[in-house]
């Protein structure tokens, strides 16, 4: 094993554990607010691309590349506007689900 590897290794273990500060106001008042979920899609996209990414939540339409850009670009204006410095999109697939109607 390299010297690096070993000198890497042993200050890994030699670090102590970080306490973490639990909030102190419940859960469910400030779960999911680090999502760009209704509310957010609502205050960054225009109507036309709120209701095209509507549209295909909600019948399984296909997002035209204009609109797929302008949700990124508000996306990332949204992360920004709460202080991220870095940023990047996340895709799952969903393997066996039936995502486009015919």
């Amino acid at each position: 094993m390299s010297t690096r590897r070993i000198l890497a290794l042993q200050e890994a273990i030699s670090r102590k554990p970080i306490e973490l500060n639990k909030p102190n106001e419940q859960v469910s008042k400030y779960y999911g607010s680090n999502v760009f979920g209704q509310d957010a899609m609502r205050e960054f996209l225009s109507e036309e691309a709120f209701q095209s990414i509507q549209q295909s939540m909600n019948q399984g339409t296909i997002v035209e590349r204009k609109m797929a850009d302008q949700v990124a670009a508000c996306m990332k204006a949204w992360a920004q506007s709460k202080g991220v410095t870095h940023f990047t999109h996340w895709f799952q697939t969903i393997i066996g689900s039936n995502c486009r109607k015919a």
